[in-house]
């Protein structure tokens, strides 16, 4: 690739590949534009600016270049040294021209200069409680919301319902997440964030028109293929092709020649392109110091400090003149140093050679149309300037090389935030509070570390009494014994042996270190062990929450300024997609939206508005998110009506989501998520007509046609035949006219009342009613949803009456004394009751029962006479019983 872009020396040591070289065109249409290196494009033409309108605007750069020197080289040496704490490198002496550096020899702070200090170890304080100030502002992505400018003015309904979809391919292709961790990052350390968004053209990073597309959902999914060939080669055509492209090689030719006769690379491949945006620091950009409000910034300017072989192949049309370097102005050294030594990760003001030697710095700057009105701009210049910018400049410099300029509103573009508010653009960042706090931090626990190591008492030994050199020799074991010979004289120990008194370090000192490390960083820094639910003084769930409440309300201000520009960088990528991408219609899946499909076209016509989400509250965490619904479960355990509204189908994929437990099913989530994507190809057109009902028609049409030519011929019409038209007419007033373009399953391979449960919620949503009442289109495909709907619910119906069990008998209940009956009717009602019986069991039961009677009377008067009682007899056939004997 560097072939492709080379100087002419690089290229060939031909003659006539310098003559080429020499004669190449420096205008940017003749060039291939984001085909080796990321271009931002635009499709404004590049402005065709005479030399003098061109020196004007060279000019207008070197001015903004200088603008604010004394404040723009404290905010850079500010940010610098965040950087550097964040890091860990913290023991920084300022150097003489700016910057930092590490206490080194001939500073008289270095380890030969200073014995008695140590100051090599750095307690870092400074990164740990940024990293939690950053993860509690990354939790979430800001939400953000589009309405139309005129709500009343279908353009811009359709637009804004556009830009709904497209928002979600924006946040595919930029990871919102990773720019909002950088986001908050920037906010600790640098105070001030600049978002860039634009249209990049990057067929290195995105392939290229025809070769390496993102394959997507095409519109005919449910068609059945045609027989056309796809357009994909196989393995043989390439290597066909592979042969042709060696066989043309003429003899001689060394292949590096890639120039034509106009001196370009004659690379026709075309790049593909995506809306990007990226977030950039204080070292990377500039802005005028003294501005309250972006709207006043006169100019913005944003460098890169890139590869000079990128460089060249971002502008492949000077690519001869790009060399390593800057713009060549003093203002800007300090600048790349500080961006280089930070990104490099050395210590100190220094960067490697080698990178200064290879690295040509890129910028970008934008001007307002009022920095035309400049005294140092001619008329001639300012009226051709103000002609070719009417909504502002962008100028690319390469170096100090003009590389193209072009009409470009830097409203369009980029946006800047700050986390707290105040005056000009050098404010207070979130973490510079604790930059003294850690210095002095540093500064004790490096004394305390020397008391440890230093005050470890040295002993002094009577020379005479023992042989010093045979001492050092011996090993200090403790524990150990050794002999010694007494000398004559010497009676005392301290003749013998003096040990040092030992110092003692300030009392204070340690809880001092600990209160700085610990209570006083947080209160000062926001970093409170509250902000993620660990409670400090009494330790209860109550307690807790209000503690993390009023930590969150720390992060409130920078959070909602996150939410402000990624709002405003949306709709900036809307603008770039609708003016870039040609009407062309962008398709791509996105994980658990389905297939997302949207038409760039409407972008165009209409205008919408971006604001985030209407509830400004600051994001929950998984945890706290988890911990509600646990709770809920927990609830619903005991109210049915709670517990049927969590698991409902409408919840589920949001449950499953909450849980963030791959392998837990929950009943339906799939069925809501196929349901959901289907939504994207019911939404592409109105419904189909009823191809059963074309089918009968088509019957019934053959019928009577055969009834009409029976009749005419004189036949017998068959009576079977008035019968079938009938039936037949009769079907068909059952059947709808249209149905989904979906079909729906007619058995129970489809969760049909899922299915149906989301359809519902959809058509009555505020997305569904926005459909029902939008243009014939919109209408069209709310009805194509609502028959779906229908068809899973006819189905849902269908399926319940099938699978439901038989009815039970209708059970009958009577309660009746049968001994009082007749036996003929005892036995019909125990028969009711499934009870078998005949009237003799009656009969011989009723005497049985007679016979108990007359004994209970007879035996008592027995036993009142002595005697035992006669049997009864029986009375003579017709006659009266006898009487008893006494």
């Amino acid at each position: 690739m560097a072939d492709v872009i080379a100087t002419s020396q690089e290229v060939g040591a031909g003659a006539d590949v310098k003559n080429k070289a020499s004669e190449k065109s420096e205008d940017p249409n003749d060039s291939p534009l984001g085909v080796y290196a990321p271009f931002p494009y635009s499709p404004e033409p590049f402005a065709q600016l005479s030399d003098l309108a061109r020196g004007a605007l060279m000019g207008l750069d070197n001015i903004a270049t200088r603008t604010d020197t004394a404040a723009r080289r404290m905010e850079v040496e500010q940010a610098w040294e965040a950087l550097h704490f964040e890091r860990g490198y913290q023991h920084l002496l300022r150097g003489k021209q700016g910057g930092w550096m590490l206490p080194g020899a001939g500073t008289g702070f270095g380890a030969k200069d200073q014995r008695n200090t140590n100051t090599i170890y750095d307690t870092n304080i400074y990164g740990p409680k940024g990293d939690i100030i950053v993860a509690a502002l990354s939790r979430e992505v800001p939400k953000i919301e589009f309405f139309p400018v005129n709500p009343e003015y279908g353009p811009d309904r359709v637009a804004a319902e556009e830009a709904e979809r497209f928002k979600e391919i924006w946040a595919r292709n930029n990871n919102l997440h990773a720019l909002l961790t950088e986001c908050s990052r920037i906010f600790w350390n640098e105070d001030r964030v600049l978002m860039w968004t634009r249209y990049e053209l990057n067929g290195q990073k995105y392939g290229f028109e025809g070769e390496t597309e993102v394959p997507t959902v095409p519109e005919n999914v449910f068609d059945e293929p045609t027989p056309e060939p796809t357009g994909q080669d196989t393995l043989n055509d390439i290597l066909d092709e592979e042969k042709s492209e060696v066989s043309g090689t003429e003899e001689g030719d060394s292949g590096t020649d890639l120039l034509d006769e106009a001196g370009n690379s004659g690379d026709d491949r075309k790049p593909l392109g995506r809306e990007v945006t990226t977030v950039h620091g204080k070292l990377d950009h500039k802005v005028p110091i003294a501005v309250d409000d972006f709207s006043l910034m006169q100019f913005v300017q944003l460098s890169f400090d890139l590869d000079v072989a990128v460089v060249r192949g971002m502008f492949p049309w000077i690519s001869e003149k790009i060399n390593p370097g800057t713009d060549g102005m003093s203002e800007t050294q300090l600048d790349r140093i500080a961006r280089e030594n930070v990104r490099q990760a050395v210590v100190g003001a220094y960067v490697t050679g080698d990178s200064l030697n290879r690295h040509s710095t890129v910028k970008f700057s934008w001007f307002r149309p009022s920095m035309f009105l400049d005294a140092s701009v001619s008329d001639e210049a300012r009226a051709e300037l103000l002609e070719a910018f009417p909504n502002g400049a962008l100028l690319a410099r390469a170096g100090a090389e003009y590389a193209f300029s072009r009409n470009e509103s830097v409203d369009d573009h980029i946006v800047i935030g700050h986390p707290w508010t105040g005056k000009g653009q050098n404010r207070r960042a979130m973490g510079s509070m604790l930059i003294s706090v850690q210095k002095r931090i540093n500064d004790w626990v490096d004394l305390l570390d020397d008391f440890f190591k230093r005050t470890v008492p040295k002993k002094w030994m009577n020379a005479e009494a023992f042989d010093m050199e045979a001492l050092k020799t011996q090993p200090n074991v403790p524990g150990s014994t050794g002999p010694f010979q007494v000398q004559p004289g010497l009676t005392s120990a301290d003749q013998y042996i003096m040990v040092e008194p030992t110092p003692a370090p300030q009392a204070a000192l340690p809880d001092f270190i600990k209160w700085f490390i610990t209570s006083l960083s947080e209160e000062i820094s926001g970093a409170l062990p509250s902000l993620f639910g660990a409670a400090t003084g009494e330790n209860t769930v109550g307690n807790a929450v209000i503690q993390r409440d009023q930590a969150l309300q720390r992060v409130g201000c920078p959070w909602n300024s996150v939410q402000d520009m990624f709002a405003a960088a949306g709709q900036q990528a809307v603008k770039c997609a609708a003016e870039c991408r040609d009407g062309k219609v962008i398709r791509q899946n996105i994980k658990g939206k389905g297939n997302v499909s949207v038409n760039t076209a409407n972008l165009l016509a209409g205008n919408v508005l971006c604001y985030a989400e209407s509830n400004p509250a600051f994001p929950e965490s998984w945890q706290q998110k988890e911990t509600k619904l646990m709770d809920l479960i927990t609830k619903g355990s005991s109210n049915q009506a709670l517990n049927a509204l969590i698991f409902s189908p409408s919840n589920s994929v949001e449950l499953v989501s909450a849980l963030r437990m791959k392998g837990f099913k929950v009943p339906g989530a799939s069925s809501a998520a196929k349901q959901r994507n289907e939504f994207e190809v019911l939404l592409r057109s109105g419904p189909k007509d009823n191809p059963q009902l074309q089918q009968m028609q088509g019957a019934l049409k053959q019928a009577q046609e055969g009834m009409q030519q029976a009749q005419m011929t004189g036949q017998p019409v068959p009576p079977q035949a008035g019968q079938m038209v009938q039936q037949l007419q009769g079907a068909m007033k059952s059947l709808p006219p249209q149905v989904s373009t979906v079909t729906v399953a007619t058995d129970e391979s489809e969760n049909h009342v899922v299915e149906a449960n989301e359809c519902f919620e959809w058509l009555n949503s505020t997305e569904g009613q926005k459909f029902h009442y939008g243009s014939p289109e919109q209408q069209a495909g709310w009805a194509n949803i609502h028959l779906h709907w229908a068809a899973h619910l006819a189905m849902a119906k269908k399926i319940a009456m099938a699978n439901k069990p038989p009815d039970k008998p209708p059970s009958e209940s009577i309660s009746v004394d049968v001994s009082k009956m007749p036996p003929p009717v005892a036995v019909q009602a125990l028969a009711k009751m499934g009870i078998q019986s005949n009237p003799g069991v009656f009969q011989a039961q009723a005497d049985q029962a007679l016979q108990h009677k007359v004994a209970q009377k007879a035996i008592p008067n027995a036993l009142e006479h002595g005697s035992e009682p006669a049997q009864p007899q029986q009375p003579p056939e017709g006659g009266q019983p006898r009487q008893l004997r006494r």
